[in-house]
């Protein structure tokens, strides 16, 4: 079977995270929608990702089996790469040609012919428009997400559905005889992890996985659904929970309810909730953030200069990569950080920023591109990773397009 899996034309639904990634490859738990995607379908299909021209590099040279906004179409299944699928959905798909599924009123996937895929691609394909044909219309029962703050209100069935079965707790190390256990029949810690004395691992609200290579040290507690991911540290004196953890973390003070998309830093003390940050963010000491007005009102956010009611009371902040806030920054309920930024402030920071602002108390000026690749290239080799060129690419224009808007 040949598989397009596709971001649609409402990328901006998911800013400032998907400034610098295609959809699919956001983090919703141990997975990505992609990587929960590739799990589904069998070796011998072919999966081909379409995605918006200025992220085909970026995406090339992390999926490397994968083919990238092909040239050559062929009959097959396109699915939307916001989607929670699961092996049930899949098993709905009509294999009849020429038809389309929605969930929920909204067109999630199509199986074209040839004829009909290759169309639609040199009419500018799903990144630009909807499919412009009438197709016979099948409902099916999935779920999916419009907003990355749905993405964070998932995260309980999202964990339930990936730890499954492979719940349990290890005692090679000794785990059991050194920490706290509460609902040993929902956690499960790889044989790798180090886990200091005095921790605390509560599963009785979620599952909990703490993954390999993981260090939880003394005085730290965790509490489900909650996911630790490859490589991670959590620092003592940690609270977390109903949160997902990515690769190679360094994490302190209070989580809850957030996501990291992987190789970031929240070491200090100072409160996290209801958040997504993207990968390379680094939060200065006593950076906090507020997640609940006042008024207890819902909470209107900017999604590339619209705003947006998320209808909930609980919304933190959305943290591109490459951002960094210095100590004691404060950050307001429903804040948006665009990618490759840097905020200082005294009192509460602005509440939304653009990509590559340098902001001091207020004051903005544009960050400098070659001071900003040297940090990065800095960032990046204390994880031992590399600023390769098509990210240096990348960066490049989207300061130019900061500097023509």
């Amino acid at each position: 079977m040949n598989y397009y899996f596709f971001e649609n034309c409402r990328t901006t639904n998911f800013y400032p995270i998907s400034v610098t990634r295609p959809i699919m490859d956001i983090r919703i738990g141990v997975d990505t929608f992609l990587d929960r995607f590739i799990k589904l379908v069998s070796p011998d299909d072919k999966i081909s990702i379409i995605v918006r021209k200025e992220l085909a590099d970026l995406v090339r040279e992390k999926y490397t089996g994968l083919e990238v906004n092909p040239q050559n179409i062929n009959e097959g299944i396109w699915l939307a790469g916001h989607i929670f699928w699961n092996e049930h959905l899949l098993q709905e798909l009509n294999s009849v040609s020429e038809s389309s599924w929605l969930i929920k009123e909204e067109v999630v996937g199509y199986n074209l012919s040839e004829r009909s895929g290759k169309s639609w691609m040199e009419s500018g394909g799903p990144v630009q428009s909807d499919f412009p044909g009438h197709l016979n219309q099948n409902k099916i029962p999935g779920q999916k997400a419009s907003f990355l703050w749905e993405i964070l209100e998932r995260i309980p069935e999202t964990l339930s559905e990936e730890i499954g079965d492979t719940k349990s707790v290890s005692n090679e190390k000794g785990h059991l005889e050194s920490i706290h256990i509460i609902g040993k029949e929902n956690i499960y810690i790889s044989d790798s992890a180090i886990i200091e004395p005095s921790v605390t691992i509560n599963a009785e609200k979620g599952p909990i996985k703490i993954m390999d290579n993981t260090h939880i040290q003394s005085l730290t507690y965790l509490e489900g659904p909650l996911i630790i991911g490859q490589g991670t540290t959590v620092k003592p004196h940690t609270y977390i929970s109903s949160s997902v953890i990515g690769p190679v973390c360094k994490v302190g003070g209070e989580i809850a309810k957030s996501i990291f998309q992987g190789y970031s830093n929240k070491v200090h003390d100072g409160h996290l909730g209801n958040s997504f940050l993207g990968e390379w963010v680094n939060l200065g000491a006593g950076t906090t953030n507020s997640n609940l007005k006042n008024n207890y009102s819902e909470v209107y956010i900017n999604l590339d200069r619209k705003k947006v009611n998320t209808g909930s009371s609980f919304i933190g902040s959305f943290i591109g990569d490459h951002v960094k806030t210095g100590i004691g920054t404060q950050l307001n309920t429903g804040s948006v950080y665009g990618p490759c930024s840097s905020i200082v402030s005294s009192g509460l920071a602005p509440q939304n920023v653009e990509p590559f602002s340098w902001i001091v108390n207020g004051n903005q000026t544009l960050y400098q591109f070659e001071k900003f690749i040297d940090t990065a290239k800095k960032v990046m080799q204390r994880r031992n990773r590399k600023l390769s060129r098509y990210e240096i690419s990348f960066f490049k224009q989207l300061i130019l397009q900061k500097k023509i808007g």
